[in-house]
C-alpha cells in the first residue's frame, strides 16, 4: 500500500471511529467504502477489529449507563450477523475478478448506507418516538 493510501485509510478510520464513539455507528458507513476502494484485502478484518476496540472503549467510558437488558437483545442479532457478513465477504468474492468485486462491494455499501440513513431519518423526522424504553 502506498503512503497516500495508508494515510487515506488511517484518516477514514480515525473519522469513522470518532463518529462511532459519539453516535453509535459510523465505521461501517464511513470507513468501509474508503478502505474497500483503497485496499479491498483489508475488508472485513480491519474494520471489525477497530469497531470492537471502539465499542470496548465506549463501554468502559459509559459503564454506568449501559442497559444490560437491551444490550443482550442487540447482541443476539449482532454476533450472528457479523459472522455471516464476514463469511459472505470472505467466501463470496474469492472467485471474482477485481472489477466485479469492486462493483459488488460498492453496491452492498450503498444498500447498507441507504438502510442506515433511512432509519436515522425516521427518528429525526419523528423526534417524539422513543428509541428505547426507559426503565
Amino acid at each position: 500500500m502506498s503512503t497516500v493510501g495508508f494515510c487515506t485509510v488511517a484518516g477514514a478510520i480515525m473519522l469513522a471511529s470518532a463518529l462511532q464513539a459519539s453516535i453509535g455507528f459510523g465505521i461501517g458507513m464511513l470507513a468501509a467504502p474508503v478502505v474497500a476502494i483503497v485496499d479491498p484485502g483489508l475488508i472485513p478484518g480491519t474494520l471489525i477489529m477497530v469497531a470492537a476496540l471502539v465499542t470496548l472503549i465506549v463501554v468502559v467510558r459509559e459503564r454506568e449507563d449501559i442497559d444490560l437488558h437491551g444490550t443482550g437483545w442487540a447482541l443476539v442479532g449482532r454476533v450472528p450477523g457479523t459472522i455471516a457478513g464476514a463469511l459472505l465477504l470472505a467466501i463470496g468474492f474469492r472467485n471474482c475478478d477485481e472489477k466485479s468485486s469492486e462493483m459488488s462491494l460498492q453496491g452492498l455499501f450503498e444498500l447498507i448506507r441507504y438502510i442506515q440513513w433511512r432509519h436515522l431519518l425516521s427518528h429525526c423526522l419523528n423526534p417524539h418516538a422513543k428509541l428505547a424504553e426507559e426503565p
